[in-house]
């Protein structure tokens, strides 16, 4: 069915589970909820126009923002069972292809099966990263690359595919490509902007090739996503920082933060979130914000 999205389908594929799979009730409702979840994170594409490459991603910013165990199990589950339906029921090539892809992606060992624990990074935890990134022979890139990751809250691979020409450096904006190929535009603080602007110049001693804004030391190419992640390992480990820290994580704090100030709705738009749910996910309170804004709400005691 190349001319449905993969949301138009979940009707046909809740029937299915209905009257011929032997899941309980309360499963069918999970997987029906996990595929339309995974729909939503990729724009609700055609089935034609799924790649295995957004596969791919889906996966990786899954066990970015830490699921493990059970959680990641069932997404994964539910993807099979529906991918399964496609090729098998509905004869589509997508559901094989599509389940032959998902088979390869390992999920993470079983010794790292635990959740990680999601929150936001308080003001002298970043001050503590950011130090620690500007020390050594890449400091001139790695600080503003973290600072860009915190000021604007976008997701890894989004940070990796940024081009020059998305960035405008005087009005402190940038141009992001989400999932599902959306562009939103994104913007940043003062003190973002001057670290930038020190990257550029020296990045244009480097020999780049390539168009994106962050380069790789070596070779002067793309940075690989993956690479951010074992960054991250040896800032954290140079702030003397004991907590996982992981780049999600920025994520989930500039979201907390835009959730304060701009509400549900404003801090979905900048993140990219087509769903306030989604936002409502990364949203952390801070306990004594909470009962600050309750004793001003309700005045004297009566």
């Amino acid at each position: 069915m190349p001319d449905q999205t993969i949301t138009q389908l979940l009707g046909p594929f809740g029937r299915y589970l209905r009257t011929s799979s032997d899941l309980l009730p309360r499963s069918q409702e999970s997987y029906l909820e996990q595929v339309r979840l995974f729909a939503e994170s990729l724009g609700d594409p055609f089935l034609a126009d799924l790649t295995p490459q957004a596969l791919v991603d889906w996966h990786s910013e899954c066990v970015d923002r830490g699921l493990r165990g059970n959680t990641l199990t069932l997404k994964r589950s539910a993807l099979r069972q529906f991918f399964i339906w496609l090729d098998e029921v509905l004869e589509d090539p997508q559901g094989d292809r599509m389940l032959r892809i998902l088979r390869r992606i390992k999920a993470p060992r079983e010794s790292h099966q635990s959740e990680r624990r999601t929150f936001a990074l308080d003001d002298q935890t970043v001050l503590k990263m950011l130090t620690a990134a500007g020390r050594g022979s890449t400091g001139g890139r790695d600080r503003p690359m973290l600072h860009f990751l915190w000021a604007t809250g976008v997701r890894r691979q989004e940070l990796v595919t940024i081009k020059l020409e998305d960035l405008d450096l005087e009005h402190r904006r940038c141009r992001v490509t989400g999932k599902g190929g959306k562009e939103r535009g994104v913007r940043f603080t003062v003190a973002c902007q001057k670290d930038l602007e020190a990257w550029l110049k020296l990045r244009a001693t480097r020999h780049a090739t390539t168009d994106a804004l962050f380069i790789s030391v070596r070779g002067g190419g793309p940075i690989h996503p993956n690479s951010i992640n074992v960054l991250f390992k040896n800032w954290a480990k140079k702030a003397g920082i004991k907590d996982d820290i992981w780049p999600h994580l920025m994520r989930h704090t500039r979201i907390t933060a835009l959730v304060n100030r701009l509400g549900l709705h404003g801090a979905a738009r900048f993140a990219g979130h087509s769903n306030v749910n989604t936002t409502q996910s990364y949203f952390h309170e801070d306990p004594v914000d909470m009962d600050r804004a309750y004793d001003e709400a309700m005045g004297e005691e009566l």
